[in-house]
């Protein structure tokens, strides 16, 4: 806490009063900046409520120094013309997406996902690979973008906060419009059962009406051959 303190109290003596608009930039001023930048990123850890407020200070603090001196920081990363330069091309850059994924001109996140729907029922623009492997592409692009900005340099005054607009606007927008579609799922293999006709032959099944012929049984005799127990009949 008393170390970003007194790299604030630092960065703030180096700017005039509010009401001076003018005058010479101090010596060695973007050294002094970006020395005091690096030593704010090691400084040691405060609670979250304190690191916005203090942050926030220090940032209005380095911005003013670079509005009140901007050659000062020409050829440097805080120089704000290259900074402004950097983020209008990636401005661009994330818009051009737009376009090339959704050329009709800015269609709502509804009509496209229905476009895209109808196009794949049709195959009319290569099937959902192709559709698929485009807005993959065009993803891979924004995140791309994202990652540039982050290393922009400050870009202080209204021109900083309408490029972070328009910036935001075309990520924003990029992601409302990507359809999320799902890779196809594989058929579930399928097992043929065999013809009955292409079955082994397994014999002639027996007739149900007439049952076999078993045989006599061993040592049994015809009723015929029985000899008489002499018990006369009639």
């Amino acid at each position: 806490m008393a170390a970003r303190e007194e790299l604030l109290g630092q960065l703030e003596g180096l700017a005039p009063a509010e009401s001076v608009t003018d005058g010479e930039a101090p010596a060695d001023l973007a050294a002094r900046v970006q020395a005091a930048q690096a030593a704010w990123k090691q400084a040691g850890e405060v609670s979250r409520e304190q690191l916005e407020s203090l942050t926030g200070r220090f940032i209005q603090a380095r911005n003013r120094l670079i509005e009140l001196w901007p050659g000062a920081f020409q050829g440097t990363d805080l120089d704000p013309a290259a900074n402004k330069s950097k983020a209008e091309k990636l401005c661009a850059r994330a818009e051009e997406v737009l376009v090339q994924v959704g050329p009709e001109a800015t269609p709502s996140g509804a009509d496209l996902a229905e476009r895209i729907k109808n196009a794949l029922a049709s195959n009319t623009i290569g099937g959902q690979a192709a559709v698929q492997a485009k807005w993959e592409s065009a993803a891979a692009e924004i995140e791309s973008a994202q990652a540039a900005w982050q290393r922009i340099g400050p870009i202080p005054g209204d021109s900083g906060r309408e490029l972070l607009a328009r910036f935001e606007t075309a990520v924003r927008r990029f992601q409302e419009q990507r359809p999320r579609i799902e890779a196809p799922r594989a058929a579930p293999e399928r097992r043929d059962r065999p013809d009955r006709r292409d079955r082994p032959d397994r014999g002639p099944r027996p007739d149900r009406g007439h049952p076999p012929d078993r045989g006599a049984s061993p040592g049994s005799r015809p009723r015929s051959d029985r000899p008489d127990r002499g018990r006369p009949r009639g």
